[in-house]
């Protein structure tokens, strides 16, 4: 189960801005793995801010091993 769903709702553009900084600040600590739960979470209104936890997560990780690579390319996978 993941555990910051919290977190992930608070990316929402309905949130105070204190809020949605926090909720980036924190989920662009997240692994490469867990990005697959930033993908159109919730609803429209937290895309936005999860897109910049995404860049943020590829920004400051690099991709290490083949977990990681798979994870990634799973993403791109449309079936």
């Amino acid at each position: 189960m993941f555990k910051n769903k919290e977190l992930i709702d608070n990316l929402s553009w309905n949130c105070s801005n204190e809020v949605q900084n926090k909720a980036i600040e924190d989920l662009s600590k997240l692994p490469i793995k867990d990005i697959k739960y930033l993908i159109q979470p919730n609803g429209k209104e937290c895309w936005g801010n999860a897109a910049i936890v995404i860049k943020n997560i590829l920004a400051t990780n690099k991709i290490s091993n083949q977990e990681e690579k798979d994870s990634l390319f799973s993403l791109m996978e449309w079936t």
